[in-house]
């Protein structure tokens, strides 16, 4: 159990150490608030997300995450002589010290989305969003079917179209910015004919409002093994079973220590949250 315990620790770790930057054409940041309790009608907070486009594929993924991730690439130039630990006390005092320097800086991460979108290849890989070791993904066409509608609005001083779609189970409405020639958006939402602004299911449960946009060129952090070339492709009707799974009955990773009152709590919590998770085969 110590080892598997270490092992999680030193994931990330060694995750650090495969790091890099590059120039992306844009950042892009939305805003996402969901549900917390569908009869109170309580939502979360504001989370960021964080848009970036290189090379002709695009990456969604969490602020917090995205900041986690830089901060592990600096650890890298502070401390190379952690970079290759040789045996279990090298691994043990590495671990160590990383925990303790992560505890100043590390930020939450509770909404984990992560997905890729393949531009070149018309194709979208979306993570399960728990922690599964290998890491298991889906892949779909990157083909959504839009029906784009007459209604315009202003949002943010952009000009905006409406046009409405499904996806998962779930019938959504999105506002894009002829404007902004990018063909691209939030979380699987793509192939507008403009930067989609906003867009937010029809019982609005769910809703990415754009934040900030940076079209300017700039160096960022892109991880060149963004999915894990070991990650484990799955079918959608495995991810729908394993999000189902997670909700109904929600464990700790393993290795991890949990008391079962506080599983509990959470639990009853997943009896009334729904998370952005596919809800058909």
């Amino acid at each position: 159990m110590k080892n598997l315990t270490l092992l999680i620790i030193l994931v990330p770790l060694c995750f650090a150490y495969g790091q890099t930057t590059k120039q992306v054409d844009y950042v892009i940041s939305y805003d996402f608030t969901s549900v917390q309790d569908t009869a109170a009608g309580i939502y979360s907070e504001a989370r960021e997300f964080l848009l970036l486009h290189a090379n002709g594929e695009s990456r969604f993924h969490s602020g917090s995450r995205h900041f986690n991730d830089s901060m592990r690439l600096l650890y890298r130039s502070a401390y190379p002589q952690y970079a290759n630990p040789k045996t279990q006390e090298d691994f043990q005092v590495a671990a160590d010290h990383y925990t303790s320097q992560m505890r100043k800086w590390k930020k939450r991460n509770p909404v984990n989305y992560l997905i890729r979108k393949d531009f070149a290849t018309r194709t979208i890989q979306n993570v399960l969003p728990y922690v599964i070791l290998p890491v298991q993904y889906m892949e779909e066409p990157l083909a959504l079917d839009w029906v784009l509608r007459r209604e315009q609005d202003t949002i943010l001083g952009l000009p905006c179209t409406l046009a409405t779609t499904e996806y998962g189970g779930r019938q959504y409405k999105a506002w894009y910015a002829p404007d902004i020639p990018i063909p691209d958006g939030p979380y699987v939402f793509s192939g507008l004919p403009g930067l989609i602004v906003k867009v937010q299911d029809e019982k609005e449960w769910y809703t990415f409002h754009l934040k900030a946009i940076s079209l300017k060129p700039q160096q960022r952090l892109w991880q060149e093994d963004y999915i894990p070339s070991r990650s484990q492709q799955i079918s959608r009707r495995s991810y729908v079973e394993q999000c189902r799974k997670q909700k109904q009955n929600p464990g700790a990773p393993p290795g991890i220590n949990v008391p079962a009152e506080k599983m509990l709590e959470k639990k009853k919590r997943n009896e009334w949250r729904y998370y952005m998770t596919l809800e058909s085969y």
